[in-house]
């Protein structure tokens, strides 16, 4: 299993992303799935995107708001993932891929487990 993977799994926002992925891609996206098929830059990538959001959702709150202390707290948990793995992405056979392209990856593999 890849560090960055497990690392992934430890953040709420990628694994809130990952749960969005499984009912995208109808199939299950777990530690396997992502470790097999999604590259360190693709998920990478994933987390920049979490931390636009968040920030979004942080600049759209005040302090006071009950889900403001969770959106602190996940841009902590991004901004830490994306600093250890920014310049630490490995190759990957999926490099590049778009995620339209993933997802037919990801389908014909669920459909060979049917």
């Amino acid at each position: 299993m890849r560090a960055i993977v497990k690392d992934a799994f430890k953040v709420d926002e990628l694994n809130y992303q990952f749960e969005i992925d499984t009912e995208d891609f109808n199939t299950v996206i777990d530690l396997d799935t992502v470790n097999a098929h999604y590259s360190d830059r693709y998920i990478l990538n994933e987390a920049k995107n979490r931390l636009g959001i968040v920030v979004s959702n942080l600049e759209d709150s005040h302090c006071s708001e009950p889900d403001y202390k969770s959106y602190k707290k996940d841009e902590r948990q991004l901004k830490r993932f994306i600093k250890k793995w920014e310049n630490k992405c490995q190759p990957h056979k999926n490099d590049g891929l778009s995620w339209e392209r993933l997802k037919e990856i990801l389908n014909k593999k669920e459909n060979e487990n049917d």
